[in-house]
């Protein structure tokens, strides 16, 4: 079962390293293209250990890649660069979200994000998933944590 807190916090985090990274902004959904989904996935262990999913329309790849490049308008990205532009926002993501839903001070090893050939599901239920509407296409983040988040600090 999704944590009310758990979500809104990747919400607001997904949202803001979107924003910022790759200037892409929320709309309504029906302005938001879909597509045939990618994932990306990263895997943490320290006070609490997980994985976070990042799951976007196909659609987004290469915006998000020329976006966080800063390719000009006539310049493309190639697939490896949408793709390492894709892993990128999720090790950002997962790097901003983890201080926030335990504590600052703790460490965490937050291995390289990969994109799995077939993406499976954990064995542990969601602790916390959001979908946003971007102008250049959907986004899904799921957060499986191995460990309870019982102990959240500010």
């Amino acid at each position: 079962m999704s944590d009310p807190h758990t979500q809104q916090l990747l919400n607001s985090v997904a949202q803001e390293t979107f924003e910022t990274l790759a200037f892409m902004y929320s709309v309504h959904e029906q302005d938001s293209p879909a597509g045939p989904p990618v994932t990306a996935e990263v895997s943490f262990r320290g006070p609490i250990h997980g994985r976070l999913v990042l799951t976007v329309s196909d659609t987004m790849l290469p915006a998000l890649g020329t976006n966080m490049l800063g390719f000009a308008d006539d310049q493309a990205a190639s697939d490896d660069q949408q793709r390492d532009a894709l892993k990128e926002v999720l090790n950002v993501i997962c790097g901003n979200l983890l201080p926030l839903l335990y504590n600052r001070y703790d460490v965490f090893d937050v291995q390289a994000p990969v994109i799995p050939a077939s993406p499976t599901s954990p064995d542990v239920p969601v602790d916390g998933q959001t979908r946003l509407y971007l102008d250049g296409g959907q986004v899904h983040m799921a957060l499986y944590v191995e460990t309870a988040l019982n102990a959240k600090v500010a």
